[in-house]
């Protein structure tokens, strides 16, 4: 969500951490001592809320007023290809359970109307968060979900669209795995899959334009922990794959087109890491220190921030975050475009730096039992957050001046 600094198509995110000695970068840094599928046919459908009839003396135009979204509507991705296109994916609730659906927004958040989603529903019991979306551009966009009826919290069901999200064809998923994380950036989209057969971390690529996926020779292993997961991020042609299964497991990073095995960040941190661009240099880390074990000489049991300038080859350790907006651990990260000294990050709240990480302040404080889960920028002062709970409907956020204030979407 997911992780993110947005460029069109991606909602780029970051997470980092922050200070000095030895002991301190044993924890920061990532220094090695510390076949494509058929495209199936593609949908020609395409939508308008104009429709115009002519004659030899007149021309009539006939506005289609736009579909209010369903009470109960529930959101658990966001994806912005400007400031102003973008869409949202949730479920609202029906008498067997939840079905999935899908909102669009032209006037960048202000309002939302109903799009066509896929046929999907879940049971009684079924997850309510597990739904992605993600667009490329006004035409190119992917939805990830689990299976229909399924109480799964693992996506493993792609649809695609190629008309703006007038209708969505499923598609197979490359390798059958689990989907991890699916972004696109440079007209270029990227899939991360997660492979219970081979246990291993699998990374495919397609033209935005079709469903032409190809496998990377690159692969990466899962760990031994018991939920393993994958943050990507994309900023232009760049990109970086952190696993995490418990702690950082192992890393990629995108390269002129070729993913290449990386040592990410955090690796001794002995707990979960996010990593957020706001450039393909300026990179920033947070690490949540002493989680599964005691953390690092020189550091507490928090989250820190690390930053890079030089596309994530090493970080160097800043501090730790001096907010309690964000409770115990660090769950998401995000640096607007071209502003590397801003970092906000996720956890029960949200916390940001506008000075690098020198200083920190509350910028959203959660309703108890809530926190926030994905945390992203499109612009420089545009940025989206979405704030869940275990039972409760999801509040998608936003903020217009760079991260200094959040506030809830209505839909």
């Amino acid at each position: 969500m997911s992780r993110t600094t947005r460029r069109p198509g991606r909602l780029y995110t970051a997470s980092m951490a922050v200070l000095v000695g030895g002991a301190i970068l044993a924890s920061c840094s990532n220094s090695p001592s510390a076949a494509p599928h058929h495209a199936p046919r593609r949908p020609t459908t395409r939508s308008s809320t104009t429709t115009s009839s002519t004659t030899t003396s007149s021309t009539t135009t006939t506005t289609t007023p736009p579909t209010p979204v369903p009470t109960g509507f529930s959101p658990s991705s966001v994806t912005f290809v400007s400031a102003d296109a973008g869409w949202a994916i949730g479920t609202v609730p029906t008498s067997t359970g939840s079905a999935l659906a899908v909102v669009h927004t032209t006037d960048g958040g202000v309002t939302w109307s109903v799009s066509p989603a896929p046929p999907v529903g879940f049971g009684a019991h079924g997850t309510t968060h597990a739904a992605r979306i993600r667009f490329a551009n006004a035409d190119d966009g992917w939805i990830t979900t689990p299976p229909s009826g399924s109480t799964s919290h693992f996506s493993n069901t792609m649809w695609w669209t190629n008309d703006g999200g007038a209708t969505w064809l499923q598609v197979a998923v490359p390798g059958g795995g689990n989907i991890a994380a699916l972004e696109a950036s440079d007209s270029v989209a990227q899939l991360v899959t997660i492979s219970p057969a081979t246990a291993g971390v699998h990374l495919y690529s397609t033209p935005a334009s079709k469903e032409a996926w190809t496998e990377s020779s690159t692969s990466l292993p899962v760990g031994a922990g018991p939920v393993p997961q994958a943050d990507l991020l994309l900023n232009g042609r760049s990109g970086w794959v952190v696993v995490v299964n418990r702690t950082v497991i192992a890393g990629a990073r995108l390269a002129q087109g070729i993913w290449q095995r990386w040592t990410p960040p955090c690796r001794g941190a002995k707990g979960a890491a996010a990593i957020t661009a706001s450039s393909t240099t300026n990179l920033a880390a947070v690490c949540n220190e002493g989680v599964w074990g005691p953390p690092p000489a020189g550091f507490t049991a928090a989250s820190w921030l690390c930053t890079s300038d030089d596309g994530g080859n090493y970080f160097a350790p800043v501090g730790q975050i001096a907010s309690g907006a964000i409770g115990d651990n660090a769950s998401s990260a995000a640096s607007p475009p071209a502003h590397p000294d801003v970092v906000v990050v996720g956890g029960s709240g949200l916390a940001a730096t506008f000075d690098g990480g020198r200083t920190w302040k509350t910028v959203y404080t959660s309703p108890s039992g809530l926190g926030v889960r994905v945390v992203g920028f499109t612009t420089a002062a545009q940025g989206v957050a979405i704030v869940t709970g275990t039972t409760s409907v999801s509040t998608v956020l936003m903020t217009r001046n760079g991260g200094a204030t959040w506030s809830p979407v209505s839909f």
